[in-house]
């Protein structure tokens, strides 16, 4: 199975938390539901630091804002069409 290539967020692109994620801390199976990516790459971004995470005993948990807030950060600021 080829890789997923990740694609920038358009630093004019409005993203919206969903209702449904009222709580502060996510999981990572609801980190990976939102961003649409496998588990595998994940835990790429997360090992390189690319997203900050939280580690509790076995369990990774994430801050919604954190990582919308770090993927604009690697954002190009002028992705090529």
């Amino acid at each position: 199975m080829a890789a997923k290539k990740i694609i920038p967020l358009s630093p004019m692109t409005k993203i919206v938390i969903p209702e449904h994620v009222e709580q502060e801390f996510l999981r990572s199976s609801q980190v990976q539901k939102m961003f649409n990516i496998s588990e595998s790459l994940l835990k790429k971004l997360r090992a390189n630091g690319t997203i900050p995470a939280y580690q509790l005993g076995q369990t990774y948990l994430y801050k919604a804002e954190e990582i919308i807030a770090a993927l604009r950060k690697v954002t190009p600021k002028n992705p090529q069409p």
